[in-house]
């Protein structure tokens, strides 16, 4: 499945890292926000989010990862915004992996991939998920849907065994 993706990758490489770049540059704006509204309470003042192991209580995947930024990186607000543009940047490259996917056999497959890609990535709707801290849900669960739907894709395709159909199960299930 790997190999799959890194073939659909390879062959539009150039255009995936110039995308990639633009949005870190739109969205390196934000890295320097502070803490506001939901984050406050979240994270700032939310003495639990030390304690690593007592997150998985609650099953929230976003205390889990707020409670590892915070272990890896402190209070800082740059790590929380740093995950939330990495999450996104690699949601950007699974669009695109997943637009190719399903437009394989098509002329226009590689110029559909990159205008989603790039309506995807630089969509005002976007900032919400990505530049405010509380927002990682949205951003997180879109990576995980969007990640579940091509190892769907891909399983059925290539009639892969059913070790491999639950993958997508798993991702859906962390959504």
């Amino acid at each position: 499945m790997l190999k799959y993706i890194q073939k659909i990758f390879r062959k539009d490489s150039k255009f995936i890292y110039l995308l990639l770049t633009v949005t870190i540059i739109v969205y390196a704006f934000s890295w320097g926000n502070e803490f506001l509204s939901d984050d406050i309470e979240a994270i700032a003042n939310n003495p639990s989010i030390a304690n690593f192991f007592e997150q998985f209580k609650n099953l929230s995947l976003n205390q889990v990862i707020f409670s590892l930024i915070y272990n890896i990186a402190g209070s800082s607000p740059f790590a929380y915004h740093l995950v939330n543009t990495l999450i996104h940047l690699i949601t950007i490259i699974a669009t695109y992996v997943l637009v190719r996917i399903l437009t394989n056999k098509t002329s226009y497959s590689v110029i559909m991939a990159r205008i989603v890609a790039f309506l995807f990535a630089l969509h005002p709707i976007e900032t919400e998920g990505i530049a405010w801290i509380s927002g990682f849900p949205y951003a997180a669960s879109t990576l995980l849907i969007v990640i579940g739907f091509i190892s769907y894709i891909i399983t059925d395709q290539k009639k892969l065994s059913f070790g491999y159909s639950v993958i997508p199960a798993i991702f859906y299930a962390l959504t």
